[in-house]
């Protein structure tokens, strides 16, 4: 009996290589993938901080920041495909990124806001200044 255990608990070694050649390329594909989000995302986000007026854009720019986008869809369904990824993580990601350029959207235009409000608070004192010099 216990040979048949010994031999329950020692894989052949070609079952060893293989099960650790096909962990080394899935943490290589997912390296990979991860590697490649992260690009697109700081591209995506670059895009989004550029300053450019939509009428100075060139169609290569604006081709560009398309293509962004294509490549960052692309990536969300070929993570919705992968089997070892939990459904939907995909979306999720896209989601995640979204939120994230929402909150700084949020921010600018809150920083905008309070400059435009003091300056119309300058502009209007200095309307009075001016009325009560005239009278």
């Amino acid at each position: 009996m216990k040979n048949n255990e010994a031999a329950a608990y020692n894989k052949p070694p070609a079952a060893s290589d293989d099960f650790d050649e096909r962990a080394d390329a899935f943490m290589e594909k997912k390296r990979a993938r991860n590697k490649q989000a992260v690009e697109l995302a700081q591209q995506f986000m670059d895009a989004l901080r550029n300053k450019m007026l939509p009428e100075n854009k060139t169609s290569i720019a604006r081709d560009a920041e398309q293509e962004i986008c294509s490549k960052l869809v692309h990536l969300a369904l070929e993570i919705n495909e992968d089997e070892s990824e939990r459904e939907g993580m995909g979306g999720v990601a896209i989601i995640n990124l979204l939120l994230k350029t929402m909150l700084l959207q949020r921010d600018f235009i809150n920083s905008l806001d309070y400059k435009l409000a003091k300056l119309e608070k300058q502009l209007s004192s200095i309307q009075q200044t001016n009325v009560s010099k005239n009278d």
